[in-house]
């Protein structure tokens, strides 16, 4: 195959490559320094997160007053904020060999935790005060990340409270993981394991974040907590392109299509079946692309998924005439 067929093919397919994306989110990096700074805090241009998201707070030790002089990330830029965390643990640890991910900032991200015990008098509180108006408007989503060191029963209940909901959900923590994937929240049995729970449409001003293992059956180990990620301005309700229902028509949205494109039954919306027809083609590409702002079309710039396949289908189809032309010669194969 010459160039020429090569860069047919690179082109046609550039759509399948992965993309991230900086959302508006205050991300706060708990037990940084544990076992050390090297370990465990990020660098303000490091991008981490479900949502990836540069310009995290790195925050040391099992304890923490009124800590101020936060910054929260927009698009890439630092912008500091009136927020204020409290926190209190039994104490930190480290997610150590129990941590597959790659090397690079989600690594960071889930290497050092708040540490709990297994009463409810031992667990961990978070609180967030004096939440910029800007993040909490119109709601938010709060990430919470729980990398522990083995998956051996590390799990409880992880409670919410922003003044208006009260949340509960359920975490059990993986073992070896090696991306990030959500725990439902919804088995008070901790037969689902994850790395990461998500509360969705808060809207006050603070909210206190709470672990305990005794909510769970059996009564869970250990319920840490590595970080939390506040994305800011989401919407209530999700918008006709926005496939993971967080507020957002994005690139998180575009993988989710591309992922699972040519499902032909059993797709749901969060799969990226817009048009709720059960499968993912390209009448769902296509709400997505008339949704998405322009920044994020800018982004990917190449041709619809239905063509790039077709593309590519025509230029193997070619290259296949050409290999038993070549070989057949004049004769009829």
């Amino acid at each position: 195959m010459n160039t020429k067929h090569l860069l047919a093919i690179v082109g046609a397919l550039a759509w399948l490559l992965p993309a991230t994306v900086n959302a508006q989110s205050l991300g706060l990096n708990f037990a940084a320094g544990d076992p050390d700074a090297a370990t465990s805090s990020l660098n303000p241009t490091d991008v981490a997160g479900v949502i990836p998201a540069a310009n995290w707070n790195n925050l040391l030790g099992a304890n923490g007053t009124g800590v101020g002089g936060l910054f929260y990330n927009n698009a890439g830029t630092p912008v500091a904020s009136g927020a204020t965390v409290t926190w209190t643990s039994p104490n930190t640890w480290r997610s150590g060999g129990n941590n597959a991910f790659p090397a690079g900032p989600n690594k960071i991200l889930t290497s050092g935790y708040l540490d709990t015990g297994d009463t409810a008098a031992n667990g961990i509180s978070i609180t967030v005060n004096n939440l910029d108006t800007t993040l909490r408007t119109p709601a938010y989503d709060v990430y919470v990340y729980f990398v522990s060191d083995s998956n051996a029963n590390r799990g409880g209940g992880y409670t919410i409270n922003d003044g208006i909901n009260n949340i509960v959900k359920y975490g059990s923590s993986m073992g070896s993981p090696t991306a990030f994937v959500e725990d439902p929240g919804i088995d008070a049995d901790l037969t689902v394991d994850g790395n990461y729970l998500r509360f969705r449409g808060l809207t006050g001003s603070s909210f206190t974040l709470t672990t305990n293992t005794t909510l769970t059956t059996p009564n869970g180990f250990r319920a840490p907590i590595n970080a939390i990620q506040i994305i800011g301005g989401v919407s209530l309700a999700p918008g006709p392109g926005d496939v993971n229902e967080d507020g957002f028509t994005n690139l998180a949205d575009y993988t989710l299509i591309k992922n699972n494109f040519f499902l032909a039954t059993g797709a749901t919306r969060v799969m990226g079946d817009l048009t709720l027809d059960g499968k993912i083609d390209l009448a769902d590409y296509t709400i997505w692309k008339n949704n998405a702002p322009a920044a994020v079309l800018a982004q990917i710039g190449v041709p619809e998924p239905a063509s790039a396949a077709l593309a590519v289908g025509a230029i193997f189809g070619l290259a296949g005439v050409a290999r038993r032309g070549r070989r057949c010669g004049k004769s009829m194969c």
